[in-house]
């Protein structure tokens, strides 16, 4: 990885890679398929050892089955290392081609010179039927699982967009949780953000999050409800990560956590760069802004502001970074 990447901030510090794959849908036809994977990365730096930096990339598959072993014949995804991917695919490709021609002269050799044995090709030629088709009932039931609950990205603009637009009128098809029956709206206004981005509600489970509910309005029960509700193929939900301020992006969520328990949530709207990071300013970021609501309708009412202006410190700081949900 190290030998292709461009130099990035964090490079060479890092601890530790766990990788996980997940298949949200597979479609067999034939020597072919359809897979769609998700790939998870969580890194641990050296510099941040207590703090989990998560990715999530979506790859969309195409399978080829040759010699009953199934190859990536292309791979569909946005990454850094799409680039050298493609050229190495084009290499698997010729590859491939190859060995079916390779493989079509074998077998024209075979039938031609072993045309006697027809009885004993035939019998081969079930055996090997019957090992495609309990390999397809293998991946039919691993489609199966897999697919319970599918993968809806998040759509950042959405979210920062209804951020903005309601950040200092609140939207009134919601009640606000002021002064002086509740502590505060923030939590049901990021929750509006969040579902304004097509983050989908959930009501499966222990943990659960819908319109109003104590998740859904509440800091600390939103952070106990994405902090162990880890969305899945098999488990209903928002899929977000604790992250660190290098890697947060349009939509993500910041919150305070002074002591045991979280007492605020605010939405990041935009960034603070200087001019010459402007090629890739959330990179080169040094500063977010950020929308939100308080106990207050005047006073607590906060759009693009600094978030460096509310005088966080590092420790009550906890940067969640939003992936997406399954439905």
């Amino acid at each position: 990885m190290i030998k292709y990447r461009k130099l990035q901030i964090g490079d060479l510090r890092f601890k530790k890679i766990n990788q996980t794959v997940e298949l949200n849908n597979i479609e067999v036809e034939g020597d072919k398929a359809k897979v769609d994977v998700v790939l998870d990365e969580k890194i641990t730096f050296n510099d941040s050892s207590d703090v989990i930096s998560e990715e999530s990339i979506e790859h969309n598959l195409t399978l080829i089955c040759i010699n009953n072993e199934w190859k990536i014949q292309h791979d569909d995804f946005d990454s850094d290392f799409k680039e050298l991917f493609e050229k190495q695919q084009t290499n698997t490709s010729r590859k491939v081609m190859s060995s079916n021609n390779n493989l079509r002269n074998i077998q024209k050799q075979i039938l031609t010179e072993e045309a006697t044995e027809v009885s004993n090709k035939k019998k081969e030629l079930e055996k090997i039927k019957t090992e495609n088709d309990n390999q397809e009932k293998n991946l039919n039931k691993i489609k199966a699982k897999a697919t319970e609950f599918k993968f809806k990205k998040y759509d950042r603009e959405a979210a920062s967009l209804y951020a903005r637009k309601y950040a200092k009128n609140p939207n009134k098809d919601y009640p606000f949780y002021g002064k002086p029956d509740y502590k505060g709206d923030c939590t049901d206004f990021t929750s509006q953000c969040l579902y304004a981005g097509g983050i989908v509600t959930d009501n499966v489970g222990k943990y659960q999050w819908y319109k109003l509910n104590s998740a859904w309005r509440g800091a600390n029960k939103f952070y106990e409800y994405w902090n162990n509700n880890k969305g899945s193929g098999s488990t209903k939900g928002l899929k977000a990560s604790k992250s660190i301020f290098k890697d947060i992006r349009l939509a993500d969520l910041i919150e305070k956590k002074p002591k045991n328990a979280v007492t605020h949530t605010v939405i990041v709207t935009g960034y603070k760069v200087d001019s010459w990071g402007f090629n890739d300013p959330w990179k080169y970021k040094y500063d977010v802004l950020i929308c939100q609501h308080s106990d207050d309708k005047k006073s607590g009412m906060l759009k693009d502001y600094p978030l460096s202006a509310k005088k966080w410190s590092t420790k009550e700081t906890i940067y969640v970074k939003i992936s997406g949900s399954y439905k």
